[in-house]
C-alpha cells in the first residue's frame, strides 16, 4: 500500500509539473506585404486601364512587391485574372499572356523606365505600364510620357505639359561630341528620353486642337469642373499613349 502511495505521489508531481509549464502563445500569421501601384494596361493602344491604383500582395513570400505580382493584382481587379500568365523561359521569368494576348510581343516600363524583368521591384506609389505592342511587325510602338502624371486646375487656366518619348540619340561624351563605335567607326546610338513634337493632345480619348511644340510642350485649359484623362497621338509615331489625370475646380 505505501508503494501504491508513493507511485501515485509521483504521477501526480509530474502532472502538476508539467501542468505548470507554460504552454508557447499560438503563432500569430504575419500579414501578407502589399503596396498599392498604379497601373496602365494597354492591348495595341486601347486602354484596359489608366493609372488605376491596384493593391498588389507579395504572392510568393520573398518580402518584396515584383512587376509579376503586381501585372497578378492589376487582372484581378478587372475581373480578368485568366487573361494573365507568366512562366520561365530562356530570359527567365517572363509574360506569357497579357489582357488576354500569348502573342510574346509586350513591353512594360516602370516610373518610365523599361524594366529589366518581371522580377523587378515595385515600391509603393510606384507607377506601372504595360502594353501589348500595336505594331506586330516592326515592333515600332513608342513608349510616351508626360513630365506631369497628376495635375490640379483651375477652370480656365492653363496646365503645361511636357510630352518625351524613349528614342535612339546620338551617345556624346563629356565634351559633347560623338561616341563612335570601335568596331565600325560609326555614331553610338543609346536609348534616352527625347522631346515629341507634333504630337496631338487627347482629352478623354477625344482629340484636340492641342499639338505639342518642338521641345514637347503643350499647353491646354478647361472650361469645365471635373476629372480628365489627357493622353496624345502621333501620326509620326506609334506611341504607346501616355497618361496625365488632371483635376479641375
Amino acid at each position: 500500500m505505501k508503494k501504491v502511495l508513493i507511485v501515485l505521489s509521483i504521477v501526480l508531481s509530474c502532472f502538476l509539473l508539467f501542468s505548470c509549464v507554460e504552454k508557447p502563445a499560438a503563432e500569430v500569421e504575419t500579414p501578407a506585404l502589399t503596396i498599392n501601384a498604379y497601373v496602365t494596361l494597354y492591348n495595341a493602344g486601347v486602354a484596359a486601364m489608366q493609372q488605376r491604383k491596384v493593391e498588389a500582395t507579395d504572392l510568393n513570400k520573398d518580402n518584396k512587391i515584383d512587376i509579376d505580382e503586381v501585372f497578378v493584382a492589376a487582372h484581378k481587379d478587372l475581373n480578368r485574372e485568366s487573361d494573365y500568365a507568366s512562366g520561365i523561359t530562356e530570359w527567365g521569368l517572363s509574360v506569357k499572356k497579357l489582357l488576354g494576348d500569348t502573342s510574346g510581343s509586350f513591353g512594360y516600363y516602370l516610373n518610365d523606365v523599361s524594366a529589366w524583368s518581371l522580377n523587378d521591384e515595385v515600391k509603393d506609389e510606384d507607377y506601372l505600364t504595360a502594353f501589348v505592342y500595336a505594331d506586330g511587325t516592326t515592333y515600332s510602338d513608342t513608349y510616351s510620357y508626360f513630365d506631369i502624371r497628376n495635375a490640379n486646375a483651375v477652370k480656365g487656366t492653363e496646365v503645361i505639359l511636357s510630352l518625351s518619348n524613349i528614342g535612339y540619340v546620338v551617345e556624346l561624351d563629356d565634351d559633347g561630341n560623338p561616341v563612335l563605335d570601335e568596331n565600325t567607326g560609326y555614331e553610338k546610338y543609346v536609348m534616352a528620353p527625347v522631346a515629341t513634337a507634333g504630337a496631338t493632345i487627347t482629352v478623354n480619348g477625344e482629340s484636340t486642337d492641342v499639338v505639342t511644340d518642338a521641345d514637347g510642350i503643350a499647353k491646354i485649359s478647361f472650361s469645365e469642373a471635373g476629372t480628365y484623362v489627357i493622353s496624345a497621338s502621333s501620326t509620326s509615331l506609334t506611341l504607346v499613349p501616355p497618361v496625365c489625370i488632371v483635376t479641375v475646380k
